[in-house]
């Protein structure tokens, strides 16, 4: 309590004084490149401030009431490149900006940390996915979209949940970041997903490789990394409303959201979503038992935007239930009658809440970033009966994250930070499983980040120290005890480390950039590693954890390439990773109470790979828009070579895409061909199945229909066209036989107003 109110009172302090700075504004003027003429309905936004304008019939916008000092600025118009201009104010003058006739995005923003910056100048590689591009890619879920994208897969078990794997790295080595803070949801388990939609968010940001420096212990294979919606236009109020239906599953989704921002900059947005799924039906027809499952999601935002700064206070409720398909499903099916979307046993009851306070303060040559956050996970395995609770958790994180950006010159820009959290993990009373222990971890760290521009040459170096500390106990479980039976009932691990990053990219021209990157970082044991000695409900399984497992400790070094022009663009990257201490879950043959014995285990690793791609957008035929890429990975022991388990096979995406801005009465009219081709995975640890090669083939179609003030978004998608039958490598129900989901079609109806 002390240390909130200290951040919150240095929080009406740093309000004061920067209130005594003087506000600017920032305007310009948005002309079409061919032939001068004025742009309307042009938007323009600056990311930094959350504030957005729109082009007058003039072409003119503005900003009033903006802090001196430097931002990157949006400039985006469907039909129209995107393009992104970095704005010194009050230096800068009136802007002149030109718009090509284009569907390509130049100069995309992302954000890494609290930096903005743009893609191109980031020395690792980021993947930027919007909400837009999910929706249309037709997938059930977020990360069967974000599964399509070179060197990012999933593991899945059926429909409804699907867990981030980045270069062949999973589990606690993948972070994720939602509302600016660190998301929590016991993701040590196989069958625990991301636990987070598209609902309420902008676009998704995957950092590959380590990101330990910005984000902390566990970021050592990457982030998913989840940006908010922007609030709506000054004096505006905007809303949308869309549903899905869904074929194979028999599924519904539908979703409501509505935002407004008043003359004053507060802002409010609202957003409600519900879903339901029955059992899908594999390629062969087959319905798999179980795999039926229900979500709902609840966001609401308010906050404040003034010219020092803004305010984000953000709640989310989000309620899961998978139901866990049997290992015996091919052999004894839990399927029922096709429409049959009532849970049955067994399956998961999973709810999250999660409060985060987000601030900004800007100084004349500085900014301030101070973000608080609440996260309560409660995770219940419900098998034995329904008013019996397996496994039963209780996950509370609360979290903060400081970081002082301040540029004393025009090539540098420096950033200090202090990161942390308290974490109490809590077993149900009255639960019958115990697969880990109560326990409280404490996690501190502290960062140092500099970006420096040399014109052609972006250097990015920094280090950073974290502290973590776990306490166990067993005092209150029955049928638990702590590895050793220490007889105070208390165990207790302590780990630090530290981590850092050395990059630098080469920009010779607009049209390519060449990017290299060394860092290092570490990552503790999780709860399960170090303590799991239980049956996991659900499964067949008694897991072993191993309280003397020492941390995780990597070095990775990142190569790439970037070349395009007004036609075509290209990129190759490459990759080497070396993982000291790194730990894996496999079967011991030995068996407790009729259940196999899963130990998690530890050895040195390596893994490298890499991921290539183009994209041709001919001027000549504007409509045209092609992509392709192609991700690999290897993943091996050092100790005797053998393959890492859970590496996904090597494959390749290709999309044809026709659209066009304006077609008779239809705006943005599209029509898509996606492929996926997937190739065998041989290379397998020793508990492993070879998987076969697949191809599949998706088409989707779509078009906006102007209703005066309103807007009609009509789109089909139809997923596994020839409705092939396959097995995913590193999906959960690959050992049992069951096949992925056969041919789905997905129709979406929307409406903005």
């Amino acid at each position: 309590m002390k240390r909130k109110t200290i951040l919150f009172t240095l929080l009406i302090l740093f309000s004061v004084l920067n209130n005594t700075v003087f506000a600017q504004a920032l305007s310009g003027y948005v002309y079409e490149q061919e032939n001068e003429n004025p742009l309307s309905g042009i938007s323009v936004y600056i990311p930094e401030l959350m504030r957005g304008s729109i082009s007058n019939e003039k072409g003119y916008f503005e900003f009033k009431n903006i802090k001196a000092g430097t931002y990157y600025v949006q400039i985006s118009a469907v039909g129209y490149s995107s393009k992104t201009i970095k704005s010194n104010i009050p230096q800068e003058e009136v802007l002149n900006i030109h718009l090509n006739k284009s569907n390509v995005t130049i100069d995309e923003i992302v954000v890494s940390g609290a930096r903005t910056s743009r893609k191109e100048e980031t020395p690792f590689q980021i993947e930027s996915i919007s909400k837009k591009e999910i929706s249309e890619s037709g997938n059930i879920g977020m990360m069967d979209a974000l599964s399509e994208r070179p060197g990012i897969d999933q593991i899945s078990f059926g429909s409804g949940i699907g867990k981030p794997v980045i270069r062949g790295l999973s589990f606690s080595r993948i972070m994720t970041i939602y509302r600016g803070m660190r998301f929590e949801n016991q993701q040590w388990g196989e069958d625990h997903g991301i636990g987070l939609d598209n609902n309420g968010i902008d676009r998704i940001e995957v950092i590959k490789g380590p990101a330990s420096l910005i984000y902390g212990s566990g970021a050592l294979g990457g982030v998913i990394n989840l940006i908010d919606e922007k609030p709506a236009i000054s004096g505006k109020i905007e809303g949308d409303y869309t549903i899905s239906g869904y074929s194979n599953s028999l599924g519904l989704n539908s979703s409501l959201g509505i935002k407004g921002t008043g003359e004053n900059g507060f802002f409010w947005i609202l957003r409600k979503n519900i879903q339901n799924h029955a059992d899908y039906k594999s390629g062969t027809g087959r319905t798999i038992g179980n795999s039926r499952f229900s979500s709902k999601n609840i966001n609401l935002d308010f906050g404040i935007i003034r010219n020092h700064g803004s305010s984000r206070f953000s709640y989310t409720y989000s309620g899961q239930k998978p139901g866990i398909i049997s290992d015996t499903e091919m052999q004894e099916s839990l399927a029922t009658s096709r429409n049959d979307r009532k849970m049955q046993l067994p399956f998961q009851n999973l709810n999250d809440h999660i409060f985060t306070l987000q601030n900004k303060l800007f100084f004349k040559a500085s900014k301030l970033y101070i973000n608080l956050g609440h996260h309560i996970n409660l995770r219940e395995e419900i098998e034995t009966a329904f008013d019996t609770i397996d496994l039963g958790l209780r996950l509370s994180t609360s979290s903060y994250d400081i970081k002082y950006l301040f540029s004393p010159h025009s090539k540098g820009e420096y950033t200090i930070g202090f990161q942390g959290f308290l974490q109490n993990n809590k077993n149900y009373e009255g639960a019958l499983d115990i697969l880990m222990p109560d326990a409280w971890l404490y996690d501190n760290s502290i960062f140092a980040l500099v970006n420096y521009d040399l014109g052609k040459w972006k250097i990015q170096a920094g280090g950073r120290y974290d502290y973590r500390k776990v306490i166990a106990n067993d005092k209150e479980l029955n049928g638990y005890i702590l590895p050793g039976n220490p007889k105070e009932g208390e165990m207790n691990r302590s780990f630090s480390g530290f981590s850092g990053s050395a990059g630098l990219t080469f920009i010779p021209n607009k049209n390519m950039y060449l990017k290299g990157n060394l860092s290092s970082g570490f990552r503790a044991p999780d709860l399960a590693e170090l303590f799991s000695n239980g049956e996991h409900p659900g499964t067949t399984r008694f897991e072993k954890g191993n309280e003397n497992f020492q941390r995780e400790q990597n070095l990775e070094a990142d190569l790439s390439y970037h070349i395009n022009s007004s036609n075509f663009s290209f990129d190759v990257a490459g990759f080497y990773n070396y993982i000291s201490n790194y730990i894996y879950f496999s079967p011991t043959g030995e068996q407790i109470n009729d259940l196999n014995v899963w130990q998690f285990q530890q050895d040195n690793a390596m893994l490298y790979g890499g991921e290539s791609g183009f994209r041709i957008h001919p001027e000549s035929l504007p409509f045209l828009k092609m992509k392709s890429s192609f991700s690999y990975v290897r993943g091996k022991r050092t100790s005797d070579q053998s393959d890492l388990p859970l590496i996904p096979a090597n494959k390749f995406f290709t999309e044809i895409k026709l659209v066009k801005d304006r077609y008779k009465f239809m705006e943005t009219p599209f029509l898509a061909v996606r492929m996926n081709n997937v190739m065998a995975q041989n290379r397998i640890a020793d508990d492993e199945l070879r998987t076969p090669a697949y191809h599949l083939l998706h088409f989707s179609v779509g078009a906006n229909f102007p209703l005066g003030k309103f807007s009609l978004n009509v789109q089909l998608y139809v997923h596994n066209l020839l409705n092939k039958t396959y097995f995913d490598h590193i999906a959960l129900t690959r050992p049992f036989g069951i096949h992925n989901m056969g041919r789905n079609f997905r129709l979406n109806v929307g409406i903005t107003f």
